[in-house]
């Protein structure tokens, strides 16, 4: 009786050997599945990785050639403003004179 479970219970395990051999034979073809899945991944992360460095290069360069401008600009409008500083200059001066020409005047 003894062998007749232990004859029972190894034909029990047999049976199960294929489908543990099969389940086993999944997973390595879904592990292979997923290493190319990764594979290819990481190639669009290392491509999406160097567009983003052009891209910054592009912005970085679109800036720069645009504070060239902005400098040219605020050195453009800093000159008239200097220039225009000088002339209120004169024109003050001009004024005062004629004030104290009058006042000379007024009081003579």
């Amino acid at each position: 009786m003894e062998t007749r479970g232990r004859t029972k219970k190894a034909s029990g395990l047999r049976d199960m050997f294929p489908a543990l051999k099969g389940s086993v034979t999944n997973l390595e073809d879904s592990i292979g599945y997923m290493k190319e899945d990764l594979d290819v991944v990481e190639g669009c992360t290392i491509e999406l990785n160097l567009v983003k460095d052009q891209l910054k290069g592009h912005v970085m360069n679109a800036f720069n050639s645009k504070v060239g401008e902005m400098q040219g600009v605020l050195t453009s409008t800093i000159g008239k403003l200097i220039e225009r500083d000088g002339v209120l200059e004169a024109m003050l001066i001009a004024l005062k004179g004629e004030i104290e020409a009058i006042v000379t005047a007024w009081n003579e």
